[in-house]
């Protein structure tokens, strides 16, 4: 389950810098925003 988790959360990671690099910034703070989301929910649930 571990690695599904990382999975995603490096998928989000990765799109964020794809929106970068192509200077779509809205793009970008979407993606950022899923990535510190999807990373909160798995710190709460290992509590």
């Amino acid at each position: 389950m571990k690695v599904w988790w990382r999975m995603c959360q490096r998928y989000n990671e990765a799109r964020y810098r794809r929106a970068v690099k192509l200077g779509d910034m809205a793009a970008a703070v979407r993606f950022q925003s899923r990535s510190e989301k999807f990373y909160q929910r798995v710190k709460r649930g290992r509590k």
